[in-house]
């Protein structure tokens, strides 16, 4: 496999010290605490043969997913992969054929072996894209406009525009959240891998959303409680995925201090 990096854009160091200790990879990971409107295109300039964009307010625990993406993306031809902007998450009405990047992996050799070093990345909405939509997004009742809601959607339109194949991932509301706000992302086989709670950027300014945040990695740091996903008891889906969650990242957290940290930030 060729050299891959995790990148995270960070406006809280407390919070991506959190998302990458539940990181059981070797994968070296760079941090900007900078953001621009383009910074999903601005992935194009990492020098890395593969780039796994992950926020600060995604955390990851089964980290085997990634690769298994990774090989599944080399094998069949892929150049980006991650969950669709519409038609999936209920609070998510926007583009399809767009990928939220909150977990999002781009094949930039593949990418720059077919394209000009010199391209900009991103391209105009072009009615020819809504023949792109995902069946997964077809398959539930939650809205989808095709619409140019955010800054990086060109980015993937620029996929599409170049015939560039993408991997779109299914995912589930976090049934075990009383306001029904994070989200449970699935890979390519259906397999739960990493949960997202949103709003990150409220983290330093809002009390109740720093306290909503650190209850949810808690939970998956210690497996108390289990969380549920459509009914399916977490510890209960799969060995390897309790394994991950239970063993290595406890084990992980505990050597940071973190499961510590976390008691001391959480309020009953």
């Amino acid at each position: 496999m060729d050299n891959i990096t995790i990148v995270t854009y960070s406006q809280s160091p407390r919070l991506v010290e959190f998302s990458h200790a539940l990181l059981d990879t070797a994968y070296p990971k760079l941090i900007f605490n900078t953001w621009s409107p383009a910074y999903i295109q601005d992935l194009m300039y990492v020098q890395s043969d593969w780039i796994i964009h992950i926020d600060e307010d995604a955390f990851v625990f089964r980290s085997e997913s990634i690769p298994e993406i990774i090989a599944f993306m080399e094998k069949n031809g892929y150049a980006a992969c991650g969950v669709p902007d519409g038609g999936i998450i209920d609070h998510r009405p926007h583009n399809p054929v767009s990928c939220n990047p909150f977990f999002t992996i781009l094949h930039r050799k593949r990418i720059l072996d077919r394209v000009d070093k010199r391209e900009s990345y991103t391209s105009e909405w072009s009615p020819e894209f809504a023949f792109k939509i995902p069946n997964i997004c077809t398959k539930k009742q939650f809205s989808y406009e095709f619409d140019n809601f955010e800054p990086y959607y060109g980015f993937y339109f620029w996929l599409l525009k170049h015939g560039f194949e993408i991997l779109y991932l299914n995912a589930e509301q976090w049934k075990d959240e009383p306001e029904g706000i994070s989200t449970i992302l699935n890979d390519h086989n259906e397999y739960p891998f990493v949960l997202h709670t949103w709003y990150s950027r409220e983290y330093q300014k809002i009390r109740y959303s720093k306290h909503r945040i650190m209850r949810i990695l808690y939970r998956l740091i210690t497996g108390q409680p289990g969380p549920i996903v459509a009914g399916v008891h977490f510890k209960r889906i799969s060995r390897a995925m309790k394994a991950s969650l239970i063993m290595k990242s406890e084990i992980s957290c505990l050597k940071r201090g973190i499961t510590n940290t976390l008691l001391q930030t959480i309020i009953y």
